[in-house]
């Protein structure tokens, strides 16, 4: 899968998430070993979710950038 945080071209949307959702994030990102951000995060729990379903249902778009 490419990685989507070395790709220039990018569109901006607005997340709303509850404060239970953040809070979970937060606590997920402090496992991993330095420092990684939301945004990186999120992208990379998007860009496994994409590649899930492209492999449950046999998609061409699992290698999509997100």
């Amino acid at each position: 899968m490419k990685n989507a945080l070395h790709t220039k071209e990018k569109d901006r949307i607005n997340l709303r998430l509850s404060p239970e959702v953040f809070a979970a994030i937060d606590e997920a990102r402090a496992y991993r070993p330095g420092s990684i951000s939301r945004n990186t995060w999120i992208t990379e729990a998007i860009q496994e979710k994409l590649l899930r379903e492209a492999r449950r249902f046999k998609l061409q778009g699992g290698n999509a950038d997100a």
